[in-house]
C-alpha cells in the first residue's frame, strides 16, 4: 500500500526549488536587459566613440557572471573560481587589460551562449 505524504510536506519540499527557480527566472530576465550594454560599447568601439564604455561593460560583465557563478556554487555545493586581472590604470591600460584578459573571453563566450 503507498504512504500518503501530507500537503504541508509536499509544499515545504517545492519551496526551495522554487525560490532558487525564481531568483534564476529574476538572473535570466537581468541578463537580457544588461547584454545591452556591451553590445552598445562593442558597436561604439568600432566608431571610436564607445571607447571609454568597454571597460565598464567588462565590469557589468564581470558582476553578472559572479552572481551566475555564486547561484551554481549554492546549487552544486562547489565554487567556481574567479580569474579576473584588475581593471585599473590609464583608459589606454584599462582597454588592453580588458580586451586581453582570459576571463574576460570565457565570461563574454558564457554571455553569449547564455543569451541564445
Amino acid at each position: 500500500m503507498a504512504q500518503t505524504i501530507p500537503m504541508v510536506t509536499v509544499i515545504r519540499r517545492a519551496g526551495r526549488p522554487t525560490g532558487r527557480l525564481l531568483i534564476a527566472t529574476v538572473m535570466a530576465v537581468g541578463t537580457y536587459l544588461f547584454v545591452t550594454v556591451p553590445l552598445i560599447a562593442a558597436i561604439g568601439t568600432l566608431v571610436v566613440v564607445g571607447v571609454w564604455m568597454l571597460p565598464e561593460a567588462v565590469l557589468l560583465i564581470r558582476r553578472i557572471a559572479g552572481a551566475e557563478r555564486r547561484q551554481v556554487a549554492d546549487w552544486t555545493g562547489r565554487e567556481i573560481p574567479e580569474a579576473y586581472k584588475p581593471l585599473t590604470g590609464t583608459l589606454r591600460e584599462r582597454l588592453r587589460t580588458a580586451v586581453r584578459a582570459p576571463g574576460t573571453l570565457a565570461d563574454l563566450c558564457w554571455l553569449a551562449a547564455h543569451y541564445v
